[in-house]
């Protein structure tokens, strides 16, 4: 979901929390943000683009998807629907 929200532009860790909380109708929080950007950055999927101080001097760091990042999207975007086909097929088997 980070890889995901992170294709559409570069953004701050907040942002990206509160982009994913709007979408999925409150429902879901990231709670390991930190940790999750931090592994995507140790794998080459995401980096920081850059700091900025904002108007209440909080320091935001701004990432961005790389261009492995876009190429790991897109191949666990078709794990993931290979994933929910399977799924599907199980769990509504009929006997």
């Amino acid at each position: 979901m980070v890889l995901k929200i992170l294709s559409e532009r570069e953004m701050y860790a907040y942002e990206i929390t509160q982009i994913a909380y709007e979408r999925s109708k409150g429902k879901y929080k990231m709670p390991l943000l930190y940790t999750t950007l931090r592994k995507l950055q140790e794998q080459g999927f995401v980096e920081e683009s850059k700091k900025v101080v904002s108007e209440d001097n909080r320091l935001r760091i701004y990432y961005r998807l790389t261009d492995d990042g876009l190429v790991y999207l897109e191949k666990i975007k078709s794990m993931y629907l290979e994933l929910i086909a399977t799924v599907q097929s199980i769990v509504y088997e009929e006997n």
